[in-house]
Formats: C-alpha cells, structure tokens, sequence
C-alpha cells in the first residue's frame, strides 16, 4: 500500500507480476486457469498463452475449444491480412479472437479418435475463411533443404504458431481404434495436415497387449496420416515389435522413439527391431535422417552395458547392410541413449526438443 492511499495496494512489478503468472500457468488447472481469465484484462492476456500451449480435447470440451470456427462465421474483412499478427485485444470477430488463441498451441493431446474426428468441422470452418498462409519466412525454419515451401493456401495452419506443433495420440487413443469403424479418411488427413503443417510433430503412444488385428488397426489409421498430412518428425513411445515400420513414408526425416520398458527385453531383440525400422526408412527416402533412441536395454554384456555409441555403431552397419546402402553416401544421425535416469525424463516434448536440436545440429 502507499503512504498517500494506504487503501491502495500497490502493483507488483512487471518481472515479478510475470513470474507469479508462469507459475500460476504450469500449476493451476485449465478451469482455475479460466477463472482467472474473468478477473481482468491484464490476466486473460497473460494467462492464455499457458491455458492454450497444450491442451488437451475431449469429446465435452472441443466444441468451446473452438468456438467461433464453424463454416457461419466470417472474420471481418479488414481483419484478413496479416491476422497472424497482432493482439488478441484488438480482434474484433470471433474468428480472429479464436485464431489468435489458437496461435499459442505447441502441443495438443486427443482423448479419442472420436474427439479427432469432431476436430474436422473446426477445420473445415478456418480453411472456408480463404485466408492466406504466414509465409515460411515468418516461422524461420529450414532444417533440411528438400523441404519444400508449404506457404500455399493449401496448407494453411490451424495452429499457427512459431514452434512446431506436436499432435499426441496417447495408448488409450491408439487402443480403441476400433477397424472399419475409421472416420472419412480424407476429412482425417484434412484435419491432421491444417494441425501438423510441413513441420509437425506426430507423437504415437503404442498401446500394450493388443492382438494382431488391433495392430492392423492402428497402422491403417496412421498410415494416411504419415503419408498424407507428412508430419516431419516421429515421436514413438513404447516402441515394441515393429508393429508401426510400415506407416513411415519419404516425409519424415526424423525420429525420435523410446522402447517399452519389458523384464523380457533382451538388447539383442532390441537391435533387430530399430535395425528394421531404419532400413526401411533408409530404403524410402535419400534424404537426410536423424535418429534418437531411448531406453536401450542394458542386459546383454555383449554391449558394455552403456556403450551407447558401441550400439549405435552396430545398429547404423547392419541397417545399411540391411538396405544394401553405403554410409558413405548417406546422412544418417543416430543416437542411442540407454536404459537409466536420462531415458526415464524423456517426456514426449523432451524427446521433441532432443530430435529438433539434432536436426538444428546437422
């Protein structure tokens, strides 16, 4: 309080005032979260940027998630160009509040393949504005040269933003796929590709214990996806029994995958299954690869236990082998992180940061 108005609490300083948000953000719930944005114009401009960076959609909540985007509403005119940019405080439509919210997303999480499914009329509502693409140049990207310029209106994003959209499709997703119950393929891909863009990140939780059929499921559901919408990078946790080598397509370039925790995981079963998997990629594309495993076991002697790179150096030759390649004329970037403190922190958006600071690295 002052000495003039002892009534009168004084404002915190801008530094502080920011740090007790962050912590308000990654701690509080998205509903106290959105208590807080009612009490002020001051808190809904800080605090949504947190209530959006990774969201997680059900079937209750992704409607109101996206409300505002249905093929009824228009963005005013004078809003169109550039409505990348700007403050949310100064968009006048729903739609350009909405899009602006929407610009926050860096990760975003689905229930269900139904939820996924109820995301295509939301799609569909942001590409029927007609808008331009921010162009690449905006974003600052350019990790590989092969990648080609996607700043046509043909892929546009919903999530906008400057870091590269993770999409997580989590074991309890991935194990009710339910086959031929699949939603429309092409609205599927449509609403993949407007959320990933030409550098997303498609991130797979492989369920445990299904049978083969089910294994048969989920492949078909993520193979239009993979080759389709062409996410850039891989992220696979509980990677286990080559049950998804052949989704890959040419589009993606980087793969970041943590092997199932398992007492039966012999190092040698372990090898078999990623020297598979890169063959195959090797085989799809002559582009440039980056590699990252976790969680390789240590229980065969044969691998001094923690020799990661004793590993990866067995891994890249029978690959290539595999393949009938030479490694002389490839770009092929592996790196075998073993069983232990580093492999168990290897959170989904760990394992994102890793694989693109690879990529960054060359």
């Amino acid at each position: 309080m002052t000495e003039a108005d002892p009534s009168s609490p004084q404002r915190l300083p801008e530094d502080v005032m920011y740090v007790l948000l962050g912590h308000v953000g990654a701690t509080a719930s998205p509903s106290d979260l959105a208590t807080f944005l009612r009490v002020s114009r001051y808190f809904h401009k800080r605090l949504i940027p947190f209530l959006y960076l990774g969201p997680t959609l059900t079937q209750r909540n992704v409607s109101g998630f996206f409300l505002g985007l249905s093929c009824t509403d228009k963005i005013d005119d004078d809003e169109r160009e550039q409505w990348w940019q700007g403050d949310l405080a100064d968009k006048k439509s729903a739609v350009a509040r909405r899009l602006a919210m929407l610009g926050h997303v860096q990760c975003v999480i689905f229930e269900d393949d139904v939820t996924a499914e109820m995301c295509n009329s939301a799609v569909s509502g942001f590409l029927a504005q007609g808008l331009d693409s921010p162009p690449m140049k905006w974003y600052g990207y350019g990790y590989t040269s092969s990648i080609q310029d996607h700043s046509s209106p043909a892929r546009r994003l919903l999530f906008y933003g400057r870091a590269p959209t993770l999409v997580h499709l989590s074991h309890k997703f991935l194990g009710g796929l339910e086959y031929p119950a699949f939603d429309n393929e092409d609205q599927r891909v449509q609403t993949f590709q407007s959320m990933l863009g030409p550098f997303g990140v498609l991130s797979i939780q492989q369920p445990a214990d299904v049978g083969v059929l089910h294994r048969l499921s989920v492949s078909m559901y993520l193979k239009p996806i993979c080759r389709r919408a062409e996410p850039l990078v891989l992220v696979i946790n509980d990677y286990y029994k080559n049950n998804l080598v052949d989704i890959l397509s040419p589009s993606q370039c980087s793969i970041a995958m943590r092997l199932r925790d398992s007492m039966d995981t012999r190092s040698i079963a372990q090898t078999d299954e990623v020297v598979e998997f890169l063959s195959q990629h090797i085989r799809l594309t002559r582009d440039p690869l980056f590699y990252i495993i976790y969680n390789f076991s240590m229980g065969e002697t044969i691998y001094d236990h923690c020799d990661g790179k004793r590993v990866r150096n067995l891994i890249l030759n029978r690959a290539f082998a595999a393949a009938s390649q030479s490694p002389q004329k490839r770009i092929v970037r592996l790196e075998v992180i073993m069983q232990g403190p580093q492999s168990d922190a290897a959170t989904v958006e760990r394992m994102r940061y890793d694989i693109f600071e690879m990529m960054r690295k060359g």
